[in-house]
């Protein structure tokens, strides 16, 4: 369960944990919206994504 942020009170399953940070990626939650400039060999736009959490927050 999340505790704080704008995603509290729902639950998830921890994807990822960044040990070296102290955060993690909850499955589903903490969406954010990444823009991509035009490059080499990738594509253009903006793409959802997940952002990772502290795990005080979890």
């Amino acid at each position: 369960m999340i505790i704080r942020g704008t995603v509290r009170g729902e639950t998830g399953t921890i994807k990822r944990v960044i040990r070296s940070q102290t955060r993690v990626i909850v499955e589903g939650k903490n969406l954010v919206k990444k823009h991509i400039k035009q490059g080499q060999g990738h594509e253009v736009g903006i793409f959802p994504g997940e952002a990772h959490l502290h795990v005080s927050n979890v």
